[in-house]
């Protein structure tokens, strides 16, 4: 496209983008590169003075967007050095095998410690509470009774390995059974020795398996870069977090009902509720021992509101007729069900996500109707 062409459609475009041509396409060219990423394509507008630059630098447009823009195709098969990336296909495919590899770690430790000895509690603080108290002998009987049936099971199982009797299943069975016996009563003997000392010790030691083969089984230098690389990974979420909750509030609550406020009270604002969601984040993170381990509680507090928000999706994406009040209404009065059906434990809490897709959808229709009724009447 030549020049002329993009001052005229500059000042003849209809577009939202068409007054921006110029402007993109100088800068553009100006930066002199050779690659340039396009986040959010659309319709395929600005493309158009992206590639004409890049294309002039000897370079390349790299497009990312998240669905297929229905104008876009016919201008990449006029171009072919513009590449569209789906990034809904981008996310899932790193996703699924991430996932996959985080559940694959999760089974691997599982498994080499079922072929390797562990210790009776995972917690290091839970055996250095124990020693110098009453509890001391028993919790050392404990561990040696440990190890006699890590033995004899590992005998075992090599045993099944080869001849794969019901027999020797069922004493497997019953050796595991033994074995968390003698875990169950130990975190019950750290209790106590922790209530005697009068510290505050964790006895559940599930969210300590992980760290804990990390470090007795890893290279020294490999244990700092995977510790490091875990902390940077739940800063970078946590930051990323608060700065989204700060940022939705702020836009769409304060702006929105609030117009008239300028810039400068929008910063501040925002800055209080990032304030506000950090203080919050740590107060839940104080109440996460209450579960037995923290990807439960993840569970838990996802299955709470993630059925209430799915429903609210598939409300947008296939039941028109639906009104923004009445599901707002009906969203609300859904979420105080869900949470007092997991206080009273009326179900699994897995369940409440099913429970809330399909109470929000009901709700709303019902409050729909009741809504309908008196404007009509």
């Amino acid at each position: 496209m030549s020049m002329d062409k993009f001052i005229e459609k500059a000042l003849k475009g209809e577009g939202d983008s068409d007054r921006h041509f110029i402007t993109l396409y100088a800068m553009a060219l100006a930066s002199r590169g050779k690659n340039y990423v396009e986040l959010g394509v659309r319709e395929g507008h600005t493309s158009e003075p992206l590639y004409e630059a890049a294309r002039a630098n000897g370079g390349k447009l790299w497009s990312v967007d998240i669905n297929q823009p229905t104008e876009y195709q016919p201008y990449v098969n006029g171009f072919l050095d513009i590449n569209h990336y789906d990034l809904e296909s981008l996310v899932g495919l790193f996703k699924i095998p991430m996932q996959f590899f985080i559940l694959f770690i999760g089974v691997m430790v599982f498994v080499f410690y079922q072929f390797n000895p562990s210790p009776i509690n995972f917690n290091p603080q839970g055996e250095e509470v124990i020693f110098n108290t009453v509890y001391q002998n028993e919790y050392i009987e404990l561990k040696e009774s440990l190890e006699d049936n890590f033995k004899e099971k590992t005998l075992v199982v090599n045993e099944f390995l080869i001849s794969e009797s019901q027999e020797l299943k069922d004493k497997i069975n019953n050796l595991s059974e033994q074995e968390q016996y003698l875990r169950d009563r130990a975190k019950i003997l750290i209790g106590k020795a922790a209530e005697l000392k009068k510290q505050k010790i964790e006895s559940n030691d599930k969210d300590y398996v992980f760290i804990h083969f990390i470090l007795e089984n890893l290279p020294k230098g490999l244990i700092g870069l995977l510790l490091a690389v875990i902390i940077s990974a739940a800063m970078s979420s946590t930051s990323s977090e608060i700065n989204a909750l700060a940022t939705t509030t702020s836009i769409d609550i304060l702006k929105r009902n609030f117009s008239y406020i300028n810039d400068d009270n929008i910063v501040f604002f925002t800055k209080l509720m990032t304030l506000f969601w950090g203080l919050c984040a740590i107060a839940i993170a104080c109440v996460a021992y209450l579960a037995d381990n923290l990807i439960q509680l993840v569970n838990i507090i996802g299955s709470i509101f993630y059925g209430n928000v799915l429903g609210i999706f598939l409300i947008a994406f296939f039941v028109k007729a639906l009104k923004s009040n009445a599901v707002f209404i009906g969203a609300i009065i859904t979420q105080a069900i869900i949470i007092i059906a997991w206080f009273y434990d009326w179900m699994p809490f897995l369940w409440l996500n099913v429970f809330g897709c399909v109470m929000v959808i009901l709700i709303s229709f019902l409050i729909q109707l009741i809504l309908k009724g008196f404007k009509d009447s």
